[in-house]
């Protein structure tokens, strides 16, 4: 991933990589979840294994940067998201 400075040099100014991550083909995801303000509720994860309609088959190897998944929060004050870091 590059980041160049497009407004005064268009200079190379961060980079970030080697880095791989397909969306069709993520080594897992997370299953629809909509949360009430002030409330919890469990989150499941699933492994790639094709039983998503929206992949094209199971996982081939093509995301091995992908570590976890990032949770983003709609009208949150707080914070704009949250990361899950996934183990095995």
């Amino acid at each position: 991933m590059d980041a160049f400075d497009n407004f005064c040099t268009g200079n190379l100014t961060d980079q970030m990589g080697p880095m791989r991550y397909e969306l069709d083909m993520p080594q897992f995801y997370a299953g629809d979840l909509t949360v009430p303000a002030n409330s919890s509720s469990p989150l499941t994860i699933f492994p790639n294994n094709a039983a998503n309609v929206f992949l094209s088959g199971p996982y081939n190897g093509n995301s091995p940067s992908q570590t976890g998944l990032l949770l983003m929060y709609q009208d949150a004050a707080a914070a704009e998201a949250s990361q899950i870091v996934i183990t095995s």
